[in-house]
């Protein structure tokens, strides 16, 4: 699907990436713009964001789909519970939301899908009752503006001061990652490698 942001290539992960941790990349992005002294509160945000995510339903579906992705928008008026989580190319997007809905958005436009292995429909309605306490808990950890090149996932552009504010890792739980025009972006940057980790 694409994490919350695609970094330039000269960005350090925050920690190695064969540590064995399953810390979703979000997570992790979150942790590389927090400030690097507040370690332990860093730590505690990915104890509670953990917490927040298993107390969510997990009985919806994340589906990627080759379809127009103006088209599937249109379709997706009639069908509230079903969100476009990903826009991956203009001709493939992922579907996130509750399992029979997808389905049914599925068979309205005459597609099929490849489904996800994850274990909540994220990007989608089913994230909402987290919305309120993760920004709450992210009002406590201090943020800071990105000190190198960064394309936000969120707005498919480059980010800047916009990381160092709650409001902005609560849009990105719940809206959809804009990952072709992330790409388009940081190729526009002078970017030619890429790497999905």
């Amino acid at each position: 699907v694409g994490d919350a942001g695609v970094v330039d290539q000269h960005v350090d992960p925050p920690e190695p990436l064969d540590d064995g941790r399953r810390e979703p990349g979000h997570g992790r992005l979150v942790a590389h713009v927090a400030d690097r002294g507040e370690r332990h509160a860093v730590d505690r945000l990915a104890v509670e964001r953990g917490a927040l995510m298993a107390g969510l339903a997990g009985d919806g579906v994340m589906l990627s789909v080759e379809a127009d992705a103006a088209r599937l928008a249109a379709a997706l008026a009639h069908h509230t519970e079903v969100s476009i989580a990903a826009y991956n190319t203009p001709d493939s997007v992922v579907l996130s939301g509750e399992r029979a809905a997808v389905q049914a958005v599925c068979a309205e436009l005459g597609v099929s899908g490849k489904a996800l292995r994850v274990s909540h429909a994220f990007h989608s309605d089913q994230m909402e009752p987290m919305l309120d306490p993760f920004e709450a808990v992210l009002s406590r950890v201090p943020l800071a503006p990105p000190r190198l090149p960064l394309i936000s996932g969120l707005s498919g552009a480059r980010a800047g001061e916009e990381l160092a504010t709650a409001s902005y890792w609560r849009r990105q739980v719940r809206e959809p990652v804009r990952f072709h025009s992330a790409v388009r972006a940081a190729h526009r940057e002078g970017c030619s490698v890429f790497l999905e980790v």
